[in-house]
């Protein structure tokens, strides 16, 4: 017999801890909620019960299960397609594996995630076009999971606009700039992380 008490009710649910998929092959992620993001390398029946991915973020493999008892389908992903998924760490004999429940747990990659190289440093490459008018696209590398941050600078050394700033696993990536409403001039890309940053110079010309 279990005994409970509500002591509350209307309340939002847990975030996600974000983590490495080497990292979800641990007793420290058992019956916690978390996040991985990365590439799916393979996709293995279980039976007729539903679907295991092997996700992938450059770290490490792990298995993500989805069963078909939440009404996901996990054949309907593709090998090599960029997906993050939260759910709950569990330990299946000797496999550590995330449990997905919910379709909302489970999307794409919103930037162009590119794993089949971890980078091996966190840079910043150059915009192109540039110059430009009035769009131009800013790849850049990560070798660290953590938040990062790309923002732009005017002259003064003003922060006029945000690009990005989320949490992203060992990667290339990149983001694309919309200055239709800035004048012409010199503009400045600051990337950073928790530790480093970089900057580069682009130029609009219209």
């Amino acid at each position: 017999n279990f005994e409970f008490e509500k002591v509350s009710t209307g309340n939002d649910g847990p975030s996600a801890a974000n983590i490495t998929t080497a990292n979800a092959n641990s007793s420290d992620w058992e019956g916690t909620f978390i996040n991985v993001s990365g590439s799916i390398t393979a996709i293995d029946s279980i039976s007729d019960d539903g679907a295991k991915l092997t996700v992938d973020d450059g770290s490490g493999p792990t298995f993500v299960m989805i069963w078909n008892t939440t009404g996901l389908k996990g054949f309907d992903y593709s090998v090599g397609e960029g997906m993050s998924f939260s759910g709950v760490g569990s330990k299946y004999y000797d496999d550590y594996q995330l449990l997905v429940a919910y379709a909302e747990d489970v999307s794409t990659l919103g930037v162009g995630f590119n794993n089949s190289t971890v980078p091996k440093e966190f840079a910043l490459y150059p915009a192109y076009p540039n110059p430009f008018n009035p769009k131009t696209t800013i790849p850049f590398t990560t070798d660290i999971a953590g938040v990062v941050a790309v923002d732009i600078y005017d002259i003064n050394g003003h922060k006029i606009d945000e690009l990005t700033h989320e949490f992203f696993v060992p990667g290339s990536y990149s983001v694309a700039w919309n200055a239709s409403s800035l004048a012409s001039g010199v503009y400045f890309v600051r990337l950073r992380n928790n530790t480093k940053h970089a900057i580069q110079k682009v130029m609009l010309l219209k």
